[in-house]
């Protein structure tokens, strides 16, 4: 499934797509590949952004699904079940502490990332230039800054 979405660079401090996302593909109790395993209708659930070059943004979320959704009637559960969650993620609406957790995480990855080459990292700090501060041009991609909770809702 994919929403278009305004285009979510400019939200760059807050991100509310990585917001979205994270709740989306968690696999923990009480996420929505939690419930779809014990039905038997998937293996795996994740969701993304993808940001066109200043135009829009889509927000995607892939569901692996397993032999029991394979019919009308289990991709119709799996969308009803996807859905449902969507809808209770609105009703309780975004909290700090999921934000917190995923700024921590998000930190985490970019102090102890593996190293890349010369060229792909000058490719990657060449194009931040575009769209971030200069001073923010090494992390402004990968970090969250600010919580949201405005944006996010919008966003689901």
């Amino acid at each position: 499934l994919a929403w278009l979405l305004p285009w979510q660079v400019a939200r760059w401090r807050t991100k509310p797509t990585v917001y979205v996302s994270y709740l989306l593909g968690h696999e923990g109790p009480g996420g929505c590949l939690s419930a779809l395993r014990r039905r038997g209708l998937a293996s795996a659930c994740a969701a993304s952004c993808f940001d066109y070059h200043g135009g829009a943004s889509t927000l995607e979320v892939a569901v692996d699904l397993a032999e029991g959704a394979l019919c009308e009637e289990g991709l119709r559960e799996v969308g009803e079940i996807l859905f449902a969650y969507i809808c209770l993620l609105r009703e309780v609406g975004p909290e700090r502490w999921v934000f917190e957790e995923q700024q921590r995480l998000q930190s985490m990855e970019f102090r102890f990332s593996y190293d890349t080459s010369a060229y792909t990292f000058v490719q990657d700090v060449a194009s931040n230039l575009h769209y971030y501060p200069p001073e923010e041009a090494l992390a402004a991609d990968r970090l969250l800054y600010d919580f949201d909770p405005d944006a996010a809702t919008e966003v689901l």
